[in-house]
């Protein structure tokens, strides 16, 4: 009769816990003596290497292996930088290696295998490694270069394999490169894929001619003029496909991939300005903008601005461009521009209209040719009390403009390199229609006016994230009659940043700035800038003073982007400024 003996319920805890906790003291000490044999195995290899790499450095290269994996790595390292005669035993833990005579390129030849119709192709230097040390990422170089040559020749197909004989007497190698070139590649057909709308405009921005290879360069020309429309939030690399037709095997198109942007956008900035002295009141700044663009696919846009620089003043804009007239390389632009200037103690208020149209020829990628026409009036108010110093000429100008661009930048509204580059000339001539009281003898009632501008802007990827960005302008008016009106605005955020907006005129000026730009996005950045500039006016009829002065801001900037599009602030000071007087501009796109 067996016999069963059971605990008292408070003694059954305590056993089972100590039985739980000397099994896990079982288990960590296992498991620390494995550790320690496995750290004293890899800690304790031995290498008695040659005198060409350092002991320390294929030590390096093992680090943390077993010893079995290690001389392989090792055996692996050798080969590939041309000890082809390395010996590497392993005794234990001590790995024996002895290097053996270094291989190097001896005869190199390239064997071409192709139909006799083929174009000539350019041939393999042959002396382009001969005697140098065998290395196979020097092997791996030379192949990727050959492959991209030929790809440059309208071979992106082409396969080279190569043959080497190694001489163990002289120890070199002999190197034959086979090379099957395959079909020389013509574009012959052209899809697109994401916006079939504006397929025809895609067609004639690609700019690929009829049967003209493809070639690496071509494909990147190719996004880069579809990057330019500024009409696609993303353009993908063009993609080589291959097809057969009716009586012709081997045919090529290019499969071109685009995602539409917003076809519509709303652009919207907001700004103050203190008063500049006491007992004045400060006054808000900013502009609305609507675009519409890419109409119907075919690149229309249509836009309408309206600003507020301050102080009373307030401009309307309204535009009209069209890309690619006819599927030609001609653009279109049409403009309707009107100021309004409020009234100061030395000036009665005025009106002035533009309007301008102009027509744009893109050739070689990145050149623009511009020729336009341009009327502007001015209309003051009147002057109840005939004073001539106090009120502009009534007066019109009919003008025609030239101009050439270059801009080959990555991206237009976030460059992280490239460079863009503007010249315009403008000649145009004026008639004086009042006030008559205000015209005498002295003042002609017809003079020409012209109108020099120059931009460059450059941008140079420093870092990864990090993009300089630096740009210089300049612009001169002159003519037998120059107003008050013909002048330039100096001060703000596209010029020198840090003083008001509109704050000088002038009949020259000239500005730059400096920014180092740290990218957060494709879109988005912060910015140190440095800003510096120039200006001369002269006197004018109106009791203008000649004057000219050094202008300096600096500050912080940022491009910001959010759920609702890109937000766009910026903190500068003038060289007179402190923290309490500087100047904030925030803006915001909205894209719907």
């Amino acid at each position: 009769m067996s016999q069963q003996f059971l605990l008292p319920p408070l003694l059954q805890p305590a056993i089972g816990l100590r039985l739980v906790m000397l099994i896990l003291a079982v288990a960590l000490l296992l498991l620390a003596s494995a550790s320690a044999a496995l750290a004293q195995t890899r800690d304790s290899v031995v290498i008695l290497a040659g005198a060409t790499f350092p002991a320390a450095l294929l030590q390096e290269k093992i680090e943390g292996l077993p010893i079995d994996s290690a001389v392989a790595k090792l055996r692996q390292f050798y080969f590939q930088e041309g000890f082809l005669d390395a010996e590497i035993q392993r005794e234990g833990n001590r790995v024996q290696i002895q290097e053996g005579k270094a291989y190097r390129f001896g005869k190199v030849k390239e064997r071409l295998i192709a139909p006799d119709s083929l174009p000539a192709i350019s041939t393999l230097d042959s002396l382009v490694l001969q005697g140098q040390r065998y290395r196979s990422t020097t092997l791996e170089e030379l192949l990727r270069q050959r492959l991209a040559q030929l790809a440059e020749q309208g071979y992106p197909l082409a396969v080279a394999r190569p043959q080497p004989s190694p001489d163990t007497a002289t120890a070199t190698i002999d190197l034959e490169i086979e090379v099957i070139p395959g079909d020389r590649v013509i574009i012959s057909k052209i899809d697109v894929v994401g916006h079939p709308d504006a397929a025809a405009l895609i067609r004639a921005a690609a700019r690929v001619k009829p049967d003209e290879p493809f070639t690496p360069a071509t494909a990147e020309a190719v996004r880069e003029r579809l990057t330019r429309l500024a009409i696609f939030s993303e353009v993908a690399e063009p993609q080589l496909f291959r097809y057969d037709s009716a009586g012709a095997e081997h045919r090529y198109g290019l499969l071109l991939q685009v995602t539409p942007g917003s076809p519509n956008s709303f652009d919207g900035i907001i700004g103050y300005q203190p008063a500049v002295t006491a007992g004045e009141s400060g006054a808000f700044t900013g502009y609305l903008s609507v675009v519409l663009r890419d109409l119907f696919g075919a690149g229309r846009r249509v836009s309408a601005r309206i600003q507020f620089p301050g102080k009373g003043a307030q401009e309307l804009a309204v535009g009209y461009s069209e890309l690619y007239i006819f599927r030609l390389p001609f653009n279109f632009q049409f403009d309707y521009r009107q100021n309004q200037e409020a009234a100061t103690p030395a000036l009665t208020s005025y009106v002035q209209r533009f309007l301008a149209a102009n027509l744009s020829y893109q050739f070689a990628d990145a050149w623009q040719l511009h020729i336009g026409g341009d009327y502007e009036a001015t209309i003051p108010a009147p002057d109840s009390t005939g004073n001539c110093f106090g009120q502009l000429l009534n007066s019109s100008l009919l003008g025609s403009n030239v101009g050439i661009e270059f801009d080959n930048r990555s991206n237009p509204y976030s460059p992280r390199s490239g460079v863009r580059y503007s010249t315009s000339y403008q000649f145009a001539g004026r008639s004086i229609n009042g006030p008559l009281a205000c015209v005498d003898s002295a003042l002609p009632t017809n003079a020409a006016r012209q109108k020099i501008d120059v931009d460059i802007e450059a941008y140079w990827p420093i870092a990864r994230t990090i993009v300089a960005a630096t740009g210089l302008h300049g612009g001169q008016v002159d003519g037998g009659v120059v107003d008050e009106s013909d002048l330039y605005f100096v001060g703000g955020q596209t010029t020198v940043r840090g003083y008001y907006e509109r704050q000088f005129r002038a009949a020259r000026r000239a500005w730059g700035g400096v920014e180092l730009r740290l990218l957060l996005s494709e879109q988005s950045y912060v910015a140190l800038f440095l800003d510096g500039g120039w200006y001369e006016r002269p006197a004018t009829r109106t009791g203008g003073v000649a004057a000219s002065d050094w202008l300096a801001g600096y500050g912080v900037a940022g491009q910001i982007e959010t759920p609702l599009g890109l937000a766009r602030i910026g903190f500068a000071l003038s060289r007179d400024d402190t923290p309490e007087t500087g100047k904030v501009f925030v803006g915001l796109v909205n894209q719907f």
